[in-house]
C-alpha cells in the first residue's frame, strides 16, 4: 500500500515516516495547458534513501463536454530504499522558461525511512 501525500496551495510541506520498501505517491495540483508543470528536484543528498519510480503522471479532471483546461493532478512515485532522511522538493515551472524558476511555487516532503 502506498503512502499518498497531497500538497496544494494551503499545504506546501509535509513530513512522513515510513519503513524501507514502502511506496510514496506525491500528488500536486496543476494545469499543463498553462505551460507549467511540476518538476522533481532532489533537495540535498539523497544517499539512496528513496528512489523515483517511473515518470510523473497527470490525471485530467472530468470536464463538461466542450470544456478544456482545468486543474488536474500530477503524481510522482517513489520507493523507500534505505534507512535515513531526505527531502523531496517540487517546483512548478515552465521548464523551457528559466525566468519562471525565480518565482516558482515550491513544495516539500520530508521523508524519514526506518
Amino acid at each position: 500500500m502506498a503512502h499518498v501525500v497531497e500538497l496544494n496551495s494551503d499545504v506546501t510541506e509535509k513530513s512522513l515516516s515510513i519503513s524501507s520498501g514502502s511506496e510514496i505517491v506525491v500528488k500536486l495540483p496543476g494545469s499543463p495547458t498553462t505551460g507549467y508543470t511540476w518538476k522533481f528536484v532532489q533537495e540535498g543528498h539523497n544517499n539512496g534513501v528513496v528512489e523515483q519510480v517511473g515518470k510523473w503522471t497527470y490525471q485530467q479532471p472530468e470536464m463538461q463536454e466542450g470544456m478544456c483546461g482545468g486543474t488536474g493532478t500530477f503524481s510522482f512515485s517513489f520507493k523507500a530504499k534505505a534507512a535515513g532522511t531526505t527531502k523531496l522538493g517540487f517546483i512548478y515551472v515552465r521548464t523551457w522558461d528559466k525566468s519562471t524558476y525565480d518565482e516558482a511555487l515550491e513544495h516539500m516532503v520530508n521523508v524519514t525511512v526506518t
